[in-house]
């Protein structure tokens, strides 16, 4: 079996191979430090029972998702999202500690609080609405790719309140994670 760290390094260079890209070295260790934490989890939910196959493909905090030609435009967006999630202003502002999941940061607290999605939705709206007001083209896109994350957002708490989140994450792995028997999805260069 391979270490985590071993784990994580694989999961960073197929990343970096995916999307043609080669991080700084700064990024990188970011990289290679969230990526074993990924991996980390994944196979204590293993551990302790709460794995499956799609989780199990995914222990590398890496996924392989099929995309279609013509819409690999809409998957670096969406990656962009998320890397804003985990790395960027998300993380800096949400998740200081690097310990707190997407599922249980302070926008799906205080939605649970109030029973409703009415705060990210506001939220959403916000972003939207000044982003493409913004001077640069750098500090629009990131104020709309916040809009992304909580529209994200709203989609799982959404889930998670008909308590379904969980088998609807692993639906979605099983139809989007290359695995065994699953055709593999072409690379990517964007």
């Amino acid at each position: 079996m391979n270490t985590l760290e071993e784990i994580a390094d694989k999961a960073v260079t197929r990343y970096e191979d995916a999307f043609d890209v080669a991080l700084a070295p700064g990024r990188r260790v970011e990289h290679l430090r969230v990526a074993k934490m990924a991996a980390e989890i994944a196979f204590k939910k293993a551990a302790e029972g709460q794995g499956n196959t799609a989780v199990g493909q995914f222990q590398s905090g890496c996924a392989s998702v099929a995309v279609v030609p013509g819409y690999t435009g809409l998957l670096a967006v969406l990656v962009e999202a998320l890397n804003q999630a985990q790395y960027g202003k998300g993380a800096e502002r949400h998740n200081l500690t690097g310990k707190v999941p997407f599922e249980r940061q302070r926008m799906q607290l205080i939605s649970e609080l109030i029973g409703s999605v009415d705060g990210m939705t506001y939220q959403a709206c916000k972003k939207i609405t000044e982003g493409v007001k913004l001077p640069t083209l750098e500090r629009q896109v990131a104020e709309l790719l916040g809009a992304i994350v909580y529209i994200a957002g709203m989609i799982v708490f959404l889930r998670n309140r008909q308590g379904r989140y969980a088998e609807q994450c692993v639906e979605r792995l099983k139809e989007n994670v290359t695995g065994e028997g699953l055709k593999p999805s072409p690379k990517i260069t964007i």
